[in-house]
Parts: structure tokens; sequence; C-alpha cells
């Protein structure tokens, strides 16, 4: 169902290379005549993905029997500076902290604009972690790690339109140095993500899961 992936392949290499070249003052030295691009700011409906608002509450069951409910309770937003070889690239980030006080829980969901109409969801809990782009016209491709499924149904309820995301652990990718690919060899893990509803279900890397549980209408 998962392709395997390139890691930094020659056109990337050579796109990033060019980049420098441009930018550096010269081919014998090492530094650079700096280059500041725009802000790479995040769009009103990509800051509403996932309803992720300070107070909102979701309820879930964890797969080792109890219920809780996770809360939104940090809601930021600020511009973070990357530096890309002689590049300086502002990104506009979204960080959200969903916490439960019994268990003590604590999911971290970061959104970041990486280009226009362009943006990049990161999830975090524990020791397992996701990230997929949540470009329309990008979204189906391989190196992304995610398949979009017309329905599932979690606890009685149906959602549409639900993103299936594989734990970052599990990427394959080609090594240049050894010329053979990192497979992963433990079972695979994914995160069910509703951009209406946010997070569906979460499997950790230690075999636990959360799924979320609502009344019997149909989302």
């Amino acid at each position: 169902m998962f392709k395997t992936i390139k890691k930094f392949g020659p056109a990337v290499l050579a796109s990033a290379i060019g980049l420098c070249l441009s930018a550096c003052s010269g081919s014998a030295t090492d530094t650079c005549s700096d280059v500041t691009t725009g802000k790479n700011k995040l769009a009103k409906a990509q800051k509403e993905i996932g309803g992720f608002k300070k107070g909102n509450t979701a309820h879930y069951v964890h797969s080792d029997g109890f219920e809780f409910d996770l809360t939104v309770t940090t809601d930021t937003n600020y511009f973070a500076t990357y530096r890309n070889f002689c590049i300086e690239i502002d990104k506009e980030v979204q960080k959200r902290v969903l916490t439960s006080t019994d268990p003590a829980l604590s999911v971290e969901v970061v959104l970041e604009a990486d280009g226009e109409h362009h943006s990049t969801l990161a999830f975090s809990y524990g020791g397992t972690d996701y990230k997929f782009n949540v470009d329309s016209t990008q979204m189906f491709d391989e190196k992304n790690h995610v398949e979009l499924l017309d329905t599932i149904t979690f606890n009685g309820v149906t959602y549409d339109s639900v993103y299936a995301v594989i734990c970052n652990s599990h990427f394959y990718y080609y090594d240049d140095d050894t010329r053979e690919y990192n497979v992963p060899t433990t079972p695979l893990t994914y995160l069910y993500f509703s951009f209406k509803k946010g997070i569906l279900k979460f499997e950790t890397e230690d075999g636990k899961e959360f799924t979320i549980k609502e009344g019997d209408e149909k989302d």
C-alpha cells in the first residue's frame, strides 16, 4: 500500500546545492551572503484544521479499558526562523497542546507553514511521532506516508475523509552510503485524523492506542 522513498534524492540535493551556490559569496570560502525570504504564513482555513481551539474537549477510550478527555489547553501562534544553507526562512507556527489530568497525558500538535498554501502537521505523544503535509495538491505523494480513507467507523460512529498516517519511525528510506533501504521491522503504527474532528485514533510505539468515542449519530 505504501511505497518506499529515497532520502535526499539527487534532484533535492542538486536543488539544495544550487541554492547555496547562488547565496554564498564564493566557492573558495565557507562564508555566505545571507538571503532572507518573506514570511510563510498560515491561511485561516489551515489554522482551523482539526478544530483545535483552546478549551475544546474530545472523549476517548484507551486500549487498557479506561476512558478520558483530551482538552486543548495551549494554543499559541508565532514565527520561527529556519536556516537552509545561506537562506533564512520565517515560518508561521501554530502549536497546540492537548492534555488529560486523569490519566496524566499530553499530545502536542504543531502546524507549520512551509510555503504558500502549504503546511505540515506534526503530532507527538511520548515516543511516538507523526507528520504529514496537508497541501491538497500533494497529499497523496508517497513521501507523505498518508492515505485518505472514504469512511471509517470508531465506536459506532462513521467518519468521512479520514487520513491514515504512518508513524515517522516506520518510514522507508534509501541510504546512499550503504546503498540499502532502511526497512522497519516492527508492525506499522497509525494516526487516524479528520480535518473536522481532529484526532480520531492514535496508536503508540509501545502498542497502546486511544480512540475517540462520541454518540450514535453519524458525523
